[in-house]
């Protein structure tokens, strides 16, 4: 046998061993065995019944017949009545017949047979002979108990003869034993099944113990073991989603830790603009500096402010975009002021050398909103037209009443460079929180070169119809 062969024979022996079973297979064999097992002990006390009767007897713990009694009554009877010489003498048979069911009943039978020539003069077997048929409980349960059976020389008016009776009485120890027995046996059977089955449910509760654990945030303590079987699996499967979130939580500790020194990083990083601002505003002030070097240092002012508001910028929205507790503080405001912050940052688009289009309407009416996040959403989204938006092709702007509430369109061309530019959509994220902290709606469509911008914000009143 080669090393491979051998390899794959133990491998397929390592997943067909019986630990590795699923449950119901377990169940089945175990039903099987414990079946097995009930039969065997139903067989064992079958053949034991004899030995149980005579200890039962012995103890008096049940009891047939008074034997002595029954010969006395017998030799009492028998000096009144003539035994029939022959079993054909219907007369005399008839004569003799009280005899004999006076002594027989439902459990013992009586016959007569001469002393001297053994032959037989009359007799009434006991009735229950009638039920015990060749292969029933009752004969195969006699075969083993045995039939009781004594021989009694009696005087009779005419003579001495000899009385045979025989008794049945242990057919009524059948029944009850076997019901006994197989109850027994039953028992045993459900005590093996009802005991594996215990178990299987007693892992299923520690594992349950454990879910619940991991519930309530306890991520520590490891998913105790459930053997190899399906319960094992989940455990095992369980145990691992226990790990893997534990360690995102720690990663996320991890992020949310380096967040913190990246805002700290970048507010550290805005005192050096702040400083060379500072000097150059210092030294324009002095006013001793001709022309050009004011005309420099006013370029350098405006690009050290530049990059103050980058910084600042970048550190707002990535701190908005995944704040959860930002509230907007709503407030009356005239729907006008919405125009005039629209118009604001088209203005400033205008000046980067954009084209703005579209309809802007003189809407009177009042909102509940937040003029600063207002102001802070417009600004996001005219950023990314300066970042990604086409200058050659124009920028449309649409304000107006839709659906009784106040809509914003803007569209845009996107830059076919655009791919070079960094984009974290964080802006867009800022925007839509914000949107959604006023009670409306923003969609966001990019269709091939395209990107379009629809916003609907809540009115409280407005006097322009809807278009």
């Amino acid at each position: 046998m080669t090393k491979e062969k051998k390899n794959a024979m133990l491998h397929c022996l390592e997943e067909h061993r019986p630990g590795k079973w699923k449950i119901r297979t377990k169940l089945f064999v175990v039903i099987l065995i414990m079946l097995a097992v009930s039969i065997l002990l139903f067989w064992g006390l079958w053949n034991l019944q004899e030995s149980v009767c005579h200890v039962f007897e012995n103890l008096h713990l049940i009891s047939w017949f008074d034997e002595d009694t029954y010969i006395e009554q017998i030799k009492e009877d028998a000096v009144n009545y003539n035994v029939p010489e022959l079993e054909s003498d219907k007369t005399a048979q008839k004569a003799f017949r009280p005899f004999l069911k006076k002594h027989t009943s439902y459990y013992i039978g009586c016959y007569i047979y001469g002393h001297d020539d053994g032959l037989f003069r009359a007799g009434h077997a006991a009735k229950v002979i009638e039920k015990i048929m060749y292969g029933s409980i009752i004969s195969d349960s006699m075969d083993i108990l045995g039939e009781y059976t004594n021989i009694v020389p009696v005087q009779f008016a005419n003579g001495t003869y000899d009385v045979v009776y025989s008794s049945f009485m242990r057919t009524r120890f059948v029944y009850p034993y076997v019901i006994a027995s197989a109850l027994f046996s039953i028992f045993i059977f459900f005590l093996g099944v009802l005991s594996y089955m215990g178990s299987v449910i007693k892992r299923m509760d520690g594992l349950k113990d454990a879910v619940v654990n991991m519930s309530q945030g306890d991520l520590t303590h490891a998913i105790p073991q459930c053997g190899e079987d399906e319960v094992g699996i989940v455990a095992k499967e369980l145990d691992i989603l226990r790990k893997t979130l534990d360690e995102n939580i720690k990663q996320e500790d991890a992020i949310r830790q380096t967040n913190q020194e990246l805002i700290s990083a970048i507010s550290h990083d805005l005192r050096t603009p702040l400083t060379v601002l500072n000097g150059y505003l210092e030294v324009l002030r002095m006013d001793n500096a001709d022309e050009e070097k004011r005309a420099l240092y006013l370029n350098k002012c405006l690009q050290k402010t530049a990059d103050i508001k980058a910084l600042t910028d970048h550190m707002f929205e990535y701190a908005f975009a995944y704040e959860t507790n930002e509230e907007a503080v709503l407030k009356r405001m005239e729907i006008g002021q919405v125009k005039e912050i629209l118009l604001g940052n088209c203005e400033f688009v205008e000046l980067a050398g954009f084209t703005i289009e579209g309809q802007m309407e003189d809407i009177e009416g009042i909102m509940y909103a937040d003029e600063m996040m207002l102001k802070r959403m417009s600004s996001n989204l005219f950023s990314n037209i300066l970042k990604y938006a086409d200058k050659g092709k124009p920028i449309y702007v649409r304000l107006r009443v839709e659906q009784g509430m106040l809509g914003i369109l803007l569209i845009n061309t996107i830059k076919q460079d655009v791919g070079t530019v960094e984009s974290n959509h964080i802006g867009l994220r800022s925007s839509q929180k914000m949107v959604e902290l006023h009670k409306g709606q923003m969609h966001v469509y990019h269709e091939k070169q395209q990107f379009r911008v629809h916003i609907l914000l809540p009115v409280i009143s407005i006097s322009t119809p809807q278009s």
